[in-house]
């Protein structure tokens, strides 16, 4: 089974939260585990992003991989096997208990006493490879899916803000390493263009960028083959520092 070619995925059918300009900061929780491993929680208005557990692999599979409205534009829509399913997960779950800050989160609606409600997607920052390609040291691709029953609200875009406005930014002034290589230099994405309300949240709700020269291509690793149909877009650290 090829690896998933979509850098992030949020097929919502009618943005609603395209109008939203206020972000809130989030309250970000680290606790330590095991001598090595981290469980993080992502505290914002209606959300909480919290390390993926194995025990979310029922709700990978049968909300999100397995349905036909959320992958639409990934792997040309096929339903993954929930065996490949399990496997990603547990790689994951290890990710974090290894240490790893840029991992896996599952996006879950806050309940009124402030825990973790129902799951509703998954988001991370720290995918080493877009449609195939590796990326160079301290490239980071983001992905994102959402589960159908939230797709026209505006939790999509939450979520990214928080990642990308308060969580990364923490990590980029510890200085923290990518995957233990280097510090983060950008995070990139890739979209199909018949993906609108994507490319629309991407370039105008967080900020990020399309290359604009052979250099940023290059220097990023981004897609430049307009066979592959795919929207490259990229953002830096230094912006991620500038809009947190």
């Amino acid at each position: 089974m090829k690896a998933m070619i979509c850098a992030l995925l949020i097929t919502c059918s009618v943005i609603h939260a395209l109008e939203k300009t206020h972000h809130t900061k989030a309250e970000i929780l680290i606790s330590q585990t095991t001598s090595s491993g981290h469980y993080v929680e992502i505290k914002t208005d209606h959300l909480i992003l919290r390390s993926t557990k194995l025990e979310d692999k029922d709700f990978f599979y049968h909300f999100l991989y397995s349905q036909p409205s959320v992958i639409k534009y990934d792997m040309d829509g096929g339903k993954l096997p929930s065996e490949w399913v399990s496997q990603k997960v547990e790689l994951l779950v290890d990710s974090w208990q290894k240490g790893e800050l840029f991992s896996n989160f599952t996006i879950c609606l806050k309940n009124r006493d402030g825990s973790c409600g129902t799951p509703i997607g998954l988001i991370r920052v720290g995918d080493r490879e877009i449609i195939g390609r590796s990326l160079p040291k301290g490239v980071a691709r983001m992905v994102y899916l959402q589960k159908k029953e939230v797709q026209a609200t505006e939790y999509g875009i939450e979520a990214g803000a928080a990642l990308l406005y308060d969580y990364i930014p923490e990590l980029i002034r510890k200085n923290t390493l990518l995957r233990g290589e280097a510090p983060l230099k950008a995070v990139v994405a890739n979209v199909h263009p018949d993906n609108v309300p994507v490319i629309e949240i991407l370039r105008d709700k967080l900020k990020m960028k399309q290359p604009s020269t052979p250099e940023e291509i290059s220097l990023y690793g981004l897609p430049y083959d307009p066979q592959e149909n795919r929207f490259a877009f990229f953002i830096t650290a230094e912006d991620l520092l500038k809009h947190s």
